[in-house]
């Protein structure tokens, strides 16, 4: 008996303990709501106005990241434009292509220049031996070379002095060869070509001489340095954006969330329509998104009776036509970096070499004050540099070309 009177009274002190701990309702279900829609209860006005707040700030940084996608694209667009545009860099690239081009084997002037030249360079040395022979010869290359401005004062006094040094070497010595070393000793250098769009190298111009080739490649080798870089900024730019068109987008999908978990507390919590003097603001996010702004909860609900609806307005292009864009401009800028690299070595073979140094002196007029035969030498050295030229010449075009096709339909931004 003493034993099962101490069970009942462990029982009844359990059961007390449980009962302080949780109201009898909760324990026996008695009171709980079993309808469809359960009454508005402190939890799920707590709720709402978490929500409220979570969507305020979502409104706060769309607003911002609104700003910043703006002015992204203002930039893209700007950087597309520098490319695309009526004075873009693609239209200068495009009229220097055709100018190298025009002077190829297969263009319509069939690489008559440089063959000419070559040609001149490469007469025998046979000539040296007949004073008029070799004056006509002189004088025809300075006809065939041309005499462009395409130095400045300080390369022209440069070329003079070399003359001068090698002209004086050759008295002492007799030997042309080594003159000729002398010449470019004394003028080599670098950057005192001078590099500048002839006004008058227009698409339709002939060309009637070295130099003039020598102009155009050296276009088409700034046009192609101009269309790499405002295709690089565009490319960045367009990215920038694009990064900001996913923010935004993240951020939709945030707002349709919380305004779904409004939605349903809705259901339980109607709000009543707010007093008309009550104090509030409207403001929208990027997509629309209402927010009745004030001081006190019962009227800040984003779904008060009356508000417009929000709906989503995604901001990214498609996809598959996304990534098919940035596959083109990226093949694209690839292409003219390999054209650059070919370029490079154009340009050194034609200017650094056989403008700068060999054919100089028939440029600014010094072959006047030079010895036949060192001159002879100097043109004869420059013979194996004209003979690759065509063949560069044609492989720069080709380039070109293949840049020109990538390039041809403008830009397409979401």
């Amino acid at each position: 008996m003493r034993q099962l009177s101490t069970s009942r009274l462990i029982f009844a002190g359990l059961m007390a303990l449980i009962l302080l701990q949780f109201p009898v309702s909760s324990v026996f279900g008695i009171g709980q709501c079993r309808e469809v829609v359960c009454p508005c209860s402190k939890e799920d006005q707590d709720k709402i106005d978490g929500l409220i707040g979570r969507l305020h700030a979502l409104k706060e940084v769309a607003d911002l990241t609104r700003t910043e996608y703006n002015e992204a694209v203002k930039k893209r667009n700007k950087a597309r434009d520098n490319i695309w545009g009526a004075d873009g860099s693609l239209k200068s690239f495009s009229e220097s292509l055709l100018m190298v081009a025009a002077n190829t084997p297969g263009g319509t002037g069939k690489g008559k220049v440089v063959r000419e030249a070559l040609a001149w360079a490469g007469t025998g040395k046979d000539i040296l031996t007949s004073p008029g022979e070799g004056s006509t010869w002189a004088g025809t290359g300075a006809q065939v070379i041309g005499s462009d401005a395409v130095m400045d004062q300080r390369a022209v006094k440069k070329v003079f002095y070399a003359a001068e040094k090698a002209t004086d070497f050759y008295r002492k010595t007799g030997s042309p060869g080594i003159s000729a070393k002398v010449f470019y000793e004394y003028a080599r250098g670098p950057g005192y070509m001078r590099f500048t769009k002839s006004p008058n190298m227009g698409p339709i111009k002939k060309f009637g001489n070295f130099v003039s080739v020598g102009m155009a490649v050296g276009d088409f080798y700034q046009d192609t340095e101009s269309l790499a870089k405002d295709l690089s900024a565009y490319f960045e730019a367009r990215q920038e954006a694009k990064q900001l068109q996913a923010q935004l987008d993240r951020i939709d999908e945030q707002i349709e969330e919380v305004l779904k978990q409004l939605e349903e507390l809705r259901k339980r919590c109607p709000l009543e329509t707010p007093p008309t003097d009550a104090p509030k603001k409207s403001s929208g996010t990027r997509s629309g998104l209402p927010l009745l702004v004030s001081e006190s909860r019962d009227y800040s609900h984003p779904l008060a009776p009356g508000a417009p609806r929000y709906s989503s307005s995604r901001l990214s292009p498609s996809a598959s036509n996304d990534v098919q864009e940035d596959a083109r401009l990226e093949a694209a800028l690839n292409k003219i970096i390999q054209l650059q690299r070919h370029l490079d070595r154009v340009h050194a073979r034609l200017w650094d070499k056989i403008i700068a140094l060999h054919l100089s002196p028939f440029i600014v007029g010094a072959w006047r004050e030079m010895p036949l035969a060192v001159l002879w030498e100097m043109a004869h050295d420059a013979v194996p540099d004209l003979n690759a030229l065509p063949d560069e010449l044609e492989q720069a075009v080709t380039l070109g070309n293949e840049v020109a096709g990538m390039l041809k339909v403008r830009a397409l931004d979401g």
